[in-house]
């Protein structure tokens, strides 16, 4: 954590941006750092799991990316029931 550093949404925006233009078949992505010890939960508890739940954010954010690029599109459609 930075003080005025990206906030998770710019973050997230900037994922999808760049994953949508890379090649999917040459791109590899790692999660490095998730910091418990940050995580606020109820009360002030710690662990209360906002880091682990951005990390498993940007990886759903790098694989829709991905999955997009692979069809050739910019945006995805929501998916409709049949």
């Amino acid at each position: 954590p930075e003080p005025f550093g990206l906030v998770p949404r710019d973050v997230a925006t900037m994922i999808r941006r760049i994953v949508r233009q890379l090649d999917p078949e040459h791109f590899g992505f790692d999660v490095v750092e998730v910091a418990p010890q940050y995580d606020a939960g109820e009360g002030g508890a710690h662990n209360g799991g906002i880091t682990a739940m951005f990390a498993n954010r940007l990886v759903l954010e790098v694989l829709g990316g991905l999955a997009l690029a692979t069809d050739g599109r910019e945006a995805g459609d929501p998916v409709e029931s049949a």
